[in-house]
């Protein structure tokens, strides 16, 4: 696992960002921190052949069940769960 961490500002809020390689699929997990929403949000960086699997490779390698996820988008097809 490779992890890059950053603070910095998302449109008028402040973000920490944590960028993470995991079993080859990039990652990014942020925290928009005067934003009323106030979980962490995890995208998948680049387009991969599976989106589910991919989004449950941190979440098993964290230990986290599937459970834990409260929202799933894919800005791609403007789909969400």
């Amino acid at each position: 696992m490779r992890l890059s961490i950053e603070h910095g500002w998302q449109e008028l809020s402040e973000v920490d960002v944590a960028v993470v390689q995991i079993r080859g699929i990039h990652f990014a997990l942020y925290r928009l921190n005067t934003s009323l929403l106030k979980g962490t949000i995890v995208c998948v960086l680049k387009d991969t052949e599976d989106d589910e699997a991919a989004i449950n490779t941190p979440l098993t390698a964290l230990g986290i069940g599937p459970d834990a996820v409260t929202y799933r988008g894919n800005v791609r097809s403007g789909e969400a769960q």
